[in-house]
């Protein structure tokens, strides 16, 4: 089993802080909001330093200060500009925005391992796994574990094994990006020719499509004329979350239906779900075993024969977080105290489930021209320099 840290230590020797600090990668990111959201009621015990790429965004404003960074691709800048900022800020827990940030702070970890408590996380090859919706697949082969069928086509050499898939998963099929997020660049196949065409795209997944909705009237619909604004229904979109503890304990499951509205939960509910809360504790059994410690997400749904398979896996929060919280499941504070039980931060979970649903609804968050402008051409920004 890989090698496991003692998290916590870094608080510890600070017993003087009055403040538990927190680092946000990708600050801007919906997950970014999310967390902002969970810290809300909790702000005179947080400080939150937010990083981000782009200048223009309002969460990076709500934080105590922000920071433009490089994009992540460039690793060699954003390291060295991380360093720096973890010798200026010393914070108890660095937190991820993105998929592209769990990787990074896995590879970031095993470079630095002086950092490793505050990063909760495991080994950067099993986040490279969980990054790659085909490398998913085949770790979840490995394990034994139910994952939605899924292919690779990496030339026209391949192209009957491809059919051969098709044929053996039927129609509607879906493909997706290997490193894809938030439903970019995915595609709904119904028939071969655009099987065939999609085949051409490089690095693209075929994955059987699971409890698919009735498409046939859309796609008869879609024939005469392209709408401006169109989206595939989405009713029955199940998660699973849970906390993997550094003894491999898990915290509570928490099981949630939503309804879409283009690619985005609107509505949100809490349900019990036997099958689910057993995928996703084998899930976390055999991640646990491969090294990682942390939050787990899972995005499932039944086959044809009606078993539960996993299609989407995320080692980090997610963008239900928020949601999780008004519903009695407090996962961040969970985190802060499982990890870093010196604190003593508050956990909101609550004893009985909160009975209702969660309504999605926009914000709006003025940004001010000069806390913009600071932040542009300085690079940072603070709630102190105002």
């Amino acid at each position: 089993m890989a090698r496991r840290f003692f998290y916590g230590m870094l608080t510890a020797m600070h017993p003087h802080r009055s403040r538990f600090k927190i680092l946000l990668l990708s600050a801007g990111s919906h997950l970014g909001q999310n967390l902002l959201d969970v810290l809300e009621s909790r702000r005179h015990l947080v400080e939150v330093t937010g990083l981000n790429s782009e200048a223009e965004n309002s969460q990076l404003f709500r934080c105590d200060q922000a920071y433009l960074m490089p994009q992540l691709n460039q690793r060699e800048a954003f390291g060295d500009r991380l360093l720096a900022l973890l010798e200026q800020h010393q914070p108890d827990l660095i937190l991820p925005g993105r998929d592209d940030d769990v990787v990074f702070l896995a590879e970031f970890r095993q470079a630095h391992p002086a950092f490793a408590p505050m990063i909760p996380c495991g080994p950067a090859a099993v986040a490279h796994i969980a990054r790659d919706k085909f490398a998913t697949w085949q770790w979840a082969q490995a394990q034994q574990l139910p994952f939605a069928e899924s292919f690779v086509c990496s030339g026209s050499e391949q192209l009957d094994a491809l059919h051969a898939f098709v044929e053996r998963v039927g129609f509607p099929l879906i493909a997706k990006p290997r490193k894809g997020f938030g439903s970019l660049g995915v595609y709904v196949a119904t028939h071969w020719p655009q099987v065939e065409k999609l085949s051409g795209i490089q690095d693209l997944v075929f994955q059987e499509y699971l409890d698919p909705p009735e498409l046939q009237a859309a796609s008869q619909r879609y024939q005469s004329a392209l709408p401006l604004f169109f989206e595939i229904p989405e009713d029955s979109h199940y998660t699973a979350q849970t906390l993997i503890t550094p003894s491999g304990q898990l915290s509570e499951v928490f099981c949630s239906l939503s309804r879409m509205v283009r690619g985005r939960d609107e509505w949100y509910r809490r349900i019990r779900h036997a099958e689910l809360e057993d995928l996703l504790k084998r899930y976390a059994a055999a991640f646990y075993q491969a090294g990682w410690v942390g939050p787990l997400n899972l995005q499932c749904k039944p086959d044809r024969q009606g078993q539960w398979k996993a299609y989407e896996v995320n080692l980090r929060f997610s963008g239900g977080t928020s949601c999780r919280l008004k519903l009695g499941y407090d996962e961040v504070g969970r985190l802060i105290r499982t990890f870093y039980p010196a604190t003593d931060f508050p956990d909101h979970s609550l004893a009985e489930p909160v009975a209702g649903q969660i309504q999605r609804v926009l914000q709006d968050r003025l940004i001010p021209d000069r806390d913009l402008a600071q932040l542009q051409t300085a690079h940072c920004w603070s709630q102190t320099a105002l």
